[in-house]
């Protein structure tokens, strides 16, 4: 038997929500169908989420795409609506969003965007999940901080 409770928006004083487990959360995705499965179950085993209680949002690229107004629209309809734990994916081997780029290109802009969400959002819970053909990598900001500190990415050119 499920037991729900009634939060108050902290971001809407006005806006009373019903949800299991006290929280509820924002996974934004690749839409690569190889994959969106598999960030949903890791999202939900790395946030003790059930998948009633989180918000998806797949678009090509995933976050390592530039996040657009409406994105950024639908990320914050979430906070008002109570979300307090978000989760940023992408993937590696030949994103169709992010032609020619890299993986260690990809890695390296989806580490930058979970430091720059959980800068510009303090106040919830912040992951990355990197999927490829060998499974999903789970990373708290602090974790790409780290990484970004030790990973140095060469680029040909001028």
């Amino acid at each position: 038997m499920a037991i729900y409770k009634i939060l108050r928006s902290r971001y809407n004083p006005f806006l009373l929500i019903m949800v299991e487990n006290n929280s509820l959360g924002f996974l934004r995705t690749c839409m690569d169908k190889r994959f969106v499965h598999g960030f949903q179950r890791t999202f939900e085993d790395a946030t003790d989420l059930d998948a009633g209680n989180y918000w998806v949002a797949a678009n090509k690229g995933g976050a390592a795409a530039r996040l657009t107004p409406g994105q950024k629209a639908e990320f914050e309809y979430t906070l008002d609506n109570g979300a307090t734990q978000a989760g940023w994916g992408a993937h590696l081997e030949r994103c169709g969003g992010l032609p020619g780029v890299e993986d260690a290109s990809i890695t390296n802009r989806l580490q930058r965007v979970v430091i720059a969400r959980e800068r510009h959002y303090p106040e919830i819970t912040h992951i990355g999940l990197l999927a490829s053909s060998k499974g999903i990598e789970v990373f708290t900001p602090e974790e790409a901080r780290k990484a970004l500190r030790t990973t140095t990415i060469f680029k040909a050119g001028k």
